[in-house]
């Protein structure tokens, strides 16, 4: 039986008072008094329940069928997300793991849990390694994404360089791809835009992290609402995300990935 690839990313940093820790983009967008409660993808719907710290410890499927999990459990070291888990059998096992350096996120590990046919042993290997690059300050320059091949060792897929905005938005993305069997070598760039609203899908992309396309809504300022990629300097896509929003302010639906997404607030 294998689980589903499904990436799984999330930061949550709790702080006592203002001048403790500088504030994590997940803390900016709890700080409105909303939450998270749950949302749909691929037609599956997820459901939250929170600790008294008011960080999420399990995300529970609630409607849906197909692949997917049912259940994630989330472990906290220092109040930092440091693990999500599956459960097989009643035995829970690492999907992904997280590593910070000067309370930034350097490096998202995911891990595949696999048991064969007829047997009860349940083998956990690494798959894929993302990591993020720093200069100065709490956003990341780059990033390198990396796959494990059939024996276990790890090779660069592409690494990227970010360009951000003076509105700390994500704009431009220099995507180098390295070559590899029957990938090709080949240089990306994508370019992203915004709306003027607060961003609020942040969380989803911390929870499921897609190398390609999770950085500027996991990093910036505003929602992403088109993209562009170009190679050889024309552009071969070209995406608008018809965002839609409660009264709130919080994104509801972007048309593409996540749809009835449900928010707490004024608790």
């Amino acid at each position: 039986m294998r689980a589903s690839n499904i990436l799984f990313c999330t930061i949550f940093l709790t702080c006592i008072t203002s001048a403790c820790k500088k504030k994590t983009p997940i803390e900016e967008v709890l700080s409105k008094n909303c939450r998270l409660a749950g949302f749909t993808q691929v037609g599956i719907s997820y459901a939250f329940e929170y600790d008294s710290r008011n960080l999420p410890t399990i995300m529970s499927r609630v409607a849906g069928g197909g692949p997917g999990y049912t259940t994630l459990f989330f472990d906290y070291e220092s109040e930092r997300l440091s693990t999500i888990f599956i459960e097989i059998n009643g035995t829970k096992y690492p999907k992904t793991k997280f590593e910070y350096q000067n309370g930034n996120l350097i490096r998202i590990q995911n891990f595949d849990a696999e048991r064969t046919v007829n047997s009860t042993i349940v083998h956990v290997e690494l798959k894929e390694s993302i990591d993020f690059q720093y200069n100065s300050g709490d956003k990341p320059t780059g990033l390198i994404r990396s796959f494990a091949d059939g024996k276990g060792q790890l090779y660069k897929s592409h690494e990227s360089i970010f360009q951000y905005d003076a509105s700390s938005n994500l704009v431009s993305e220099r995507m180098h791809v390295f070559a590899r069997q029957n990938v090709l070598e080949a240089d990306y760039v994508y370019e992203y835009f915004y709306d003027e609203k607060p961003n609020t899908r942040r969380p989803l992309h911390y929870f499921f992290f897609f190398g390609m396309e999770s950085a500027p809504s996991m990093f910036s300022t505003n929602n992403m609402k088109r993209l562009t990629i170009a190679y050889g300097g024309k552009t071969f896509r070209d995406q608008k995300f018809s965002l839609a929003y409660d009264p709130n302010g919080n994104v509801t639906d972007d048309a593409y990935q996540y749809s009835d997404i449900k928010w707490i607030c004024g608790h």
